[in-house]
């Protein structure tokens, strides 16, 4: 147990860590050896906790600066910048009141596209266009003039950009040969940051479009298959689901691919990574 208030008992409200065994011990006078997996449990909410409501300053005055940011890279449009596994996202300083999406218009060369998805984010401030890319092909996005406008109408700038996307050679892969097991999520992370998941319903699984760089690989035992890592209780004295992780890095290359031997995965054996062209 993690006695983050050294106050000799376990605090789940004190973000501590703890593990333990369900099966009783024997004393006895050779070496035991159990495996335990320390978990943070979850918090309950306190019903009776509230946010304090924050008065707006009375020496406010004028309009809320009302400005976007696109995440779009137009300083060079004849270089490849834009990734096809992404959304364009619009986001702004201030929420937006009015939104206007018919003066969105996404062109691919001089083609209007209309089969592009586009959508305001319910927190108000973010707006996102869903396209299904094609490849190494020059995008122009128009925002025209009243397309937002926030609280006291004030109206987003008209612009325009111009990019192009990314093509398949750009971007590496990944195939992992697995045992099938619905009980086990393959997860792919880049920075910290899940990039893709998958069960393995197949003895096979492919990660594809991956942009170069390091990735880590987890696999979860996900025993209710919810799709994703559930925490242990103890007072319910239920454990924590398990996460293996793959303790090498695994480097993606661009027009490259990496095979993963999975099949006899655990921490105490590595498997084999083997580089396709």
């Amino acid at each position: 147990m993690q006695d983050k208030n050294n106050n000799l008992r376990y605090d789940s409200s004190q973000a501590e860590k703890i593990a333990f065994y369900q099966n009783s011990v024997q004393p006895s006078d050779s070496q035991l050896f159990i495996e335990l997996y320390t978990f943070l449990e979850k918090n309950k909410k306190d019903t009776a906790a509230f946010t304090p409501f924050k008065r707006p300053s009375s020496s406010s005055k004028g309009n809320i600066p009302f400005s976007y940011t696109v995440n779009i890279d137009t300083t060079q449009v004849i270089k490849r910048t834009f990734d096809i596994n992404d959304s364009i996202w619009i986001v702004f300083t201030d929420s937006v009141a009015q939104f206007d999406d018919t003066k969105i218009r996404l062109f691919q060369d001089e083609n209007y596209d209309a089969t592009s998805i586009i959508k305001l984010d319910t927190g108000l401030q973010k707006a996102f266009i869903k396209v299904e890319w094609q490849q190494d092909a020059l995008y122009s996005l128009q925002l025209q003039k009243n397309f937002a406008q926030n609280k006291s109408n004030v109206q987003a700038k008209a612009d325009t950009f111009r990019f192009k996307t990314k093509k398949e050679s750009d971007y590496g892969y990944l195939q992992l040969s697995v045992n099938i097991n619905k009980k086990h999520l393959y997860m792919l992370y880049k920075d910290n940051k899940l990039i893709r998941s998958q069960i393995a319903i197949d003895t096979l699984i492919t990660f594809s479009l991956l942009t170069p760089g390091d990735y880590q690989l987890s696999v979860l035992q996900d025993e209710n298959e919810n799709g994703k890592w559930d925490s242990g209780n103890l007072l319910l004295a239920k454990q924590p689901e398990v996460v293996r992780r793959f303790q090498e890095q695994i480097k993606i290359k661009a027009n490259w691919g990496n095979k993963l031997n999975l099949q006899n995965f655990n921490e105490k054996k590595k498997s084999t990574v083997t580089n396709l062209k």
